[in-house]
């Protein structure tokens, strides 16, 4: 095999990005490149998935996706302002590892995420990639990683998973609240106007976005009359609340004061107490864990509906309310009134009522009773930008293909990086490692006490 530079691709198969990655290496392959995949989370993050594509995946390094276990902190009696969250939220402001190894009382994750960081040092030494695309960059392994691109100069995107249906977002900040679709600043000082042509095709794309019936996550079967099925009138009011995962890293990280589905409901429930209004409910495709609990919850104000397809509930719905979940993006491309709970890419910006505390607020309760619709001279340019700028997908729509994105990441790469054949070589070696390591984890008591953390 001849020396061919490497772009090293951070990701998780799930989700329908393995398909997506597949494009992006064709478009590297024909530029020269090839594309390696770090596999975040191993099996668990659709390692074979990325395989069964034809990708060169593998899972050197484990970090034990302690994030999944953040949901369980408050109901230990954990606040916002413990060292144990304040440690995870120094990842969100980009944290130093010095800094974050001071935090009090978390010692020992921090000497595991510092080995992460010596190891995956080692690793980016062999590989010597042009330029590198990560997922998130927010947790330990991709953090480091992302740290290490920034530390060493090479070229770096973010990559997560796109808001609209086979799509992903890209941006050269971050992902989520801290992209530059996330700053608000930047978004106050943009054009508001969009030419004639440009609307026409956001115009366009609103039509077939509702039309195809579509959503970032998947959906049950749609086409029901919500309103029919609930025995609502016309004139009947209703709040659309989708849920989200309660150890999603949107969740954890960005939404202070709430901390899961049931603290957001109880607090749209008490400020709309007395109107007429219905609330319909319905659990992320994604949450393991049952929330079934809730319905009884709404019982005399409203439903819980698992099986509720989004486009259903937003077709019906005259408001809808979420704490940072794509499908109050969504809710905005049908021109509904949105509430938005926690820190969003989307939110701050004019077109959305943001809540800033989980305490009594007597204007939630106006909004709740009078919602107008988003202003379209907010909402519209961002959209358009969002999906001509920041996104890519297959097959193109309003976004740019694949292939573009290998463009842009071969634009941005290094000359002189390693050697494809030696780097998968060596990656496929500390992949056999790390699951040999993770069978005898160290027998320290006091790392013992925090397992749950880490498995």
């Amino acid at each position: 095999m001849p020396d061919r530079p490497n772009i090293l691709v951070v990701a998780m198969g799930h989700g329908g990005l393995a398909p997506l990655l597949r494009e992006l290496d064709g478009g590297l392959q024909r530029r020269g490149f090839d594309s390696l995949v770090w596999a975040m989370g191993g099996g668990d993050g659709g390692l074979e998935l990325l395989r069964a594509e034809g990708l060169r995946a593998y899972t050197p390094l484990r970090d034990h996706q302690i994030l999944h276990f953040l949901d369980e902190l408050p109901e230990q009696g954990y606040s916002p302002e413990h060292p144990r969250m304040q440690f995870y939220r120094a990842f969100e402001q980009g944290a130093s590892p010095e800094a974050r190894i001071g935090c009090e009382g978390l010692i020992l994750i921090a000497r595991w995420g510092m080995l992460i960081r010596e190891q995956a040092m080692e690793l980016l030494d062999l590989m010597q990639p042009a330029a590198m695309l990560v997922q998130s960059g927010i947790r330990l392994v991709e953090g480091a990683l992302a740290d290490l691109a920034r530390e060493r100069g090479i070229p770096l995107l973010f990559l997560e998973k796109g808001a609209f249906p086979s799509t992903v977002l890209v941006d050269e900040k971050g992902v989520g609240p801290l992209s530059l679709y996330g700053d608000e600043q930047r978004w106050e000082n943009a054009s508001r106007e969009l030419t004639t042509e440009a609307q026409a095709g956001l115009d366009a794309f609103r039509s077939r976005f509702r039309a195809q019936g579509a959503s970032a996550w998947e959906q049950p079967e749609g086409g029901d009359d919500l309103r029919a099925r609930l025995g609502l009138d016309a004139n009947q009011r209703i709040l659309f609340v989708p849920g989200q995962v309660r150890h999603d890293a949107n969740t954890v990280l960005y939404s202070p004061c709430y901390p899961n589905n049931e603290s957001f409901l109880r607090h749209l429930l008490a400020a709309s107490e007395g109107l007429d209004l219905f609330v319909v409910a319905k659990p992320h495709p994604k949450e393991s864990r049952d929330e079934g609990h809730l319905a009884d919850l709404l019982k005399g104000r409203g439903a819980w509906l698992p099986d509720l397809n989004v486009h259903d509930a937003l077709d019906a719905a005259d408001l809808v309310a979420c704490l940072n979940s794509t499908v109050g993006l969504e809710a905005l491309l049908y021109g509904k009134p949105v509430i938005c709970g926690a820190r969003a890419f989307w939110a701050g910006k004019g077109f959305t009522f943001d809540l800033l505390d989980d305490g009594p607020q007597p204007a939630l309760r106006e909004f709740l009773g009078e919602a107008a619709a988003p202003e379209s001279k907010l909402l519209d340019p961002f959209l358009y930008h969002l999906l001509s700028e920041g996104s890519y997908g297959e097959p193109a729509g309003p976004w740019p293909n694949m292939d573009a994105l290998a463009a842009r990441l071969a634009g941005m790469a290094l000359p002189g990086s390693g050697n494809t054949e030696a780097a998968c070589q060596m990656m496929a070696e500390a992949e056999t490692a790390a699951l040999e390591r993770e069978i005898s984890l160290p027998a320290d008591p006091r790392l013992l006490g925090l397992l749950p953390f880490f498995e």
